[in-house]
């Protein structure tokens, strides 16, 4: 197995985009309680009720569990330390011991909805993913900029299209998460041939690349404009299925936005 080397920085760097799958796959043994229910967030809405959100939601790392914190753990004690700051580690003994621990879940993660999940983080300084910057001016180069919630689909698209050569601006759309959902809105014309739909979460910072097969029309509703059809993909831990039709729909590929920089 592969070794990994340098320090933290560096490390947590290369390997943070797969603990956070890690951290999905282990999340979804977890999703429903003793009696089989499905777990809600938690969190307390401005009434002080409690939120009782059960679809969309994160696996929100508890302050000092946070995933950084426990790869330096791990580091500090299993891997062979070269200088002060830099580390050696075998990746299959990284990955083991980092689901190992996961092990107390309860006390690890916490489920939470997206709205939640934010506003946790920021209450209790915790910084599980980059710095966050609360930016204003929605054309800053994603090479200027550390990704926020309030980043614009718009700003992000010919990013993904440059990453891509099957992508151009004209067979494909791009949606945020609103309401629980993602909504498109494409031209017919260009569902005559293979369309993506780039499906952004602002909240994760990636977006997820998805086909409609050319001429899969039915699946859609056609608008008042007639020229236009509406596709409705709601926002699930699992498979990305078209609302109307209930037809699972091709995954192509997931982009981090923090890799595009």
């Amino acid at each position: 197995m592969a070794t990994i080397e340098g320090t933290l920085e560096e490390i947590y760097t290369y390997i943070g985009p797969r603990t956070s799958d890690i951290v999905t796959q282990l999340a979804r043994k977890h999703r429903k309680n003793k009696y089989g229910n499905r777990i809600s967030c938690g969190e307390l809405n401005e009434d002080r009720g409690k939120c009782k959100k059960y679809t969309g939601l994160h696996a929100a790392h508890i302050k000092g569990r946070e995933r950084k914190i426990i790869i330096q753990e791990i580091l500090e004690e299993f891997a062979e330390k070269i200088t002060d700051s830099i580390f050696k580690i075998n990746l299959e003994v990284l990955e083991v011991e980092f689901c190992k621990k996961h092990e107390d879940f309860e006390n690890t993660v916490q489920f939470m909805c997206p709205k939640h999940h934010k506003q946790y983080d920021l209450n209790n300084k915790v910084n599980d993913l980059d710095n966050i910057v609360l930016l204003t001016d929605d054309e800053i180069s994603l090479n200027d900029i550390i990704l926020t919630f309030e980043t614009k689909s718009k700003s992000i698209k010919p990013y993904i299209i440059a990453s891509n050569p099957y992508l151009n601006d004209g067979n494909c759309s791009i949606a945020r998460i609103s309401k629980e959902k993602w909504n498109f809105n494409p031209k017919i014309k260009n569902l005559k041939t293979d369309y993506f739909l780039l499906c952004y979460n602002q909240y994760d910072f990636n977006v997820t690349i998805i086909k409609i097969k050319g001429n899969q029309i039915s699946l859609a509703r056609k608008k008042k404009d007639k020229s236009k059809v509406s596709l409705i993909i709601p926002y699930t831990d699992s498979e990305f299925t078209e609302k109307k039709s209930n037809e699972i729909l091709e995954v192509i590929d997931i982009y981090s936005l923090k890799q595009l920089k």
